[in-house]
């Protein structure tokens, strides 16, 4: 079951408009531009022992439905992989394990949003966010954790 803010539902809503402009490559297409910025701001705000380590972190687009991030840097070398198959957005990380994958939703608020499954965690368990609650989840470890253990 999702949750929904109920003051938000609008009382009339062209779903079936709304829906069929809810599609995959346009999520993905923005998600795409979403993450390109993210990674300028990351970059923008490496701190003192993350430079000493010369680590950066780049934007690489390798295909029309695919992209990725990476991160690199002295003995530090990490990679978050993004495409679109179908109508599913996957995210996998630097080995190639899929972190997590996304459909679309039009919710009770009329929102376009990602549905979202973890298998890390329960494969049958849905939930629905916001591109940058997806973006965050996706790469919050990349961004943060700079240890070299990470895929």
């Amino acid at each position: 079951m999702y949750e929904t803010d109920y003051l938000h539902i609008p009382k009339e809503l062209d779903w079936v408009t709304e829906r069929a402009n809810c599609t995959a490559y346009t999520v993905f297409k923005k998600l795409q531009l979403e993450v390109e910025k993210d990674v300028k701001a990351r970059q923008s705000r490496i701190v003192a022992h993350e430079g000493a380590r010369q680590i950066a972190f780049r934007f690489d687009v390798s295909a029309e439905l695919s992209f990725a991030v990476l991160r690199e840097g002295n003995g530090v070398s990490s990679a978050v992989f993004f495409r679109l198959d179908d109508e599913t957005i996957i995210v996998r990380d630097g080995i190639n394990h899929t972190v997590m994958s996304a459909g679309l939703m039009l919710n009770d608020a009329g929102e376009c949003v990602l549905r979202v499954s973890e298998p890390a965690t329960d494969p049958t368990k849905e939930v629905e966010l916001r591109s940058w609650q997806f973006r965050r989840r996706a790469l919050e470890r990349l961004f943060f954790d700079i240890h070299p253990t990470f895929g």
